[in-house]
């Protein structure tokens, strides 16, 4: 029905209508073009949670060893830290896997962006976050000397307190807000950057069924 409906919309919309444009409460500018690209990708994003999903409840069905807390991949030290596959480039992306294991997906930097950016692809389905996260994520951590939470969450739902995810939309980050550039796709920070600055050897990562954290290299 949400299709039927969309696609009634966008049949009626005229030429001039597409420079059209107002405020979301959450959002803030919003146009009818920003309403098609974060529908457009809507379905395929809701298919991408499904996967996950069903791949969590596979894993805390599978998992029935190891004590609460414990490390599913070793620590860099140890030689179980996950390396990536790939230049990180457009054409030789990285192949990276969820801190849980649960989904697979690609990283490439962008510097042609402005600002430059990390490119994320999940599925159809593509994020982009700022490019200088890496780095500032890595002084956030050997700020705070510790493990940190990880707390991934969508754009739509609140990030728990003193997670990286929360970090990185917190008006008080080095950006001032969201490291996320596409609207509607801003979340998930705490998802799909901590494994590749695990990858390129400025983070250690846990890598259990759920409650993951990292901390500075």
């Amino acid at each position: 029905m949400h299709g039927l409906t969309s696609t009634s919309i966008l049949e009626h919309v005229a030429p001039a209508d597409w420079g059209r444009s107002g405020t979301h409460g959450e959002s803030g500018h919003y146009s009818v073009e920003t309403w098609l690209e974060i529908y457009a990708a809507h379905c395929h994003d809701h298919a991408d949670q499904i996967a996950r999903a069903v791949e969590e409840s596979r894993d805390k069905s599978a998992s029935t060893t190891g004590g609460a807390g414990e490390t599913v991949a070793g620590s860099p030290a140890t030689g179980g830290a996950r390396v990536a596959k790939g230049a990180g480039t457009k054409d030789d992306p990285w192949q990276l896997t969820t801190p849980s294991g649960t989904s697979n997906y690609e990283m490439y930097r962008d510097e042609t962006l402005d600002p430059p950016a990390l490119v994320c692809t999940v599925g159809t389905t593509q994020l982009r976050y700022q490019l200088r996260c890496l780095d500032d994520v890595h002084q956030m951590l050997k700020e705070r000397g510790d493990w940190v939470p990880l707390g991934s969450a969508d754009e739509q739902k609140p990030a728990a307190d003193g997670t990286v995810e929360a970090w990185g939309r917190s008006a008080d980050n080095p950006v001032g807000g969201w490291y996320g550039l596409k609207k509607g796709l801003r979340g998930r920070f705490g998802m799909y950057v901590p494994p590749l600055m695990e990858a390129l050897g400025l983070a250690e990562v846990e890598h259990n069924p759920r409650n993951n954290r990292m901390r500075a290299l």
